[in-house]
């Protein structure tokens, strides 16, 4: 059987529901970091370029793409900003080093996923255990940025990677280059 991202076709079609499903989250994380809306969508453009050239990375990542992907926004934003602390932000950092095995279990629980049950039981749990206590008020802080930066518009420019205007076209038409990154090659359609 043919990996999805193997048929030039199929894996273009697949990428584009990749970059529509994620684009926002990757914007908004950028912003997030670089409170600088252009620069965020370059970051995003440079991002979703790197991912783009990776197919492999996409297979090896399935089950965590948008980790890995805010990932490689990461690092582009450390690129673009060696001296700020882009990891000082207590709304960004996400697990504490801590030995507690509830963790994964408090972020359910702050989501709203876990049954009555096991809830009640945790809650008194977290309210016991100063690591759970920091870490859930940690997951607060960071789903209330998120949710702030919920209602930003996601700029026109990202609105498609394939096709006329999208960001690979845009890469070709500079040279093969958006800001730096090389574009992959597109396959003949």
């Amino acid at each position: 059987m043919t990996p999805r991202l193997a048929h030039p076709r199929r894996g273009e079609r697949a990428f584009e529901r990749l970059y529509r499903r994620r684009v926002g989250d990757v914007y908004r994380y950028a912003v997030l970091l670089l409170l600088d809306p252009l620069a965020a969508e370059e970051v995003t453009r440079t991002t979703f370029l790197s991912a783009h050239r990776a197919t492999d990375g996409i297979k090896q990542h399935e089950s965590s793409l948008q980790a890995w992907l805010l990932g490689l926004a990461h690092a582009e934003c450390r690129r673009r900003s060696p001296h700020a602390d882009l990891d000082d932000d207590p709304a960004l950092q996400a697990v504490p080093d801590v030995s507690c095995s509830n963790l994964s279990a408090v972020s359910r629980l702050i989501d709203g996923r876990l049954p009555r049950l096991e809830r009640s039981v945790l809650q008194f749990h977290v309210r016991a255990c100063d690591d759970c206590s920091a870490f859930a008020r940690s997951q607060e802080r960071q789903r209330a940025a998120w949710s702030a930066l919920g209602t930003l518009a996601l700029p026109t420019s990202l609105g498609s990677f394939f096709g006329p205007g999208g960001i690979l076209a845009s890469a070709s038409e500079s040279g093969g280059t958006v800001d730096g990154a090389t574009a992959a090659p597109t396959t003949p359609g």
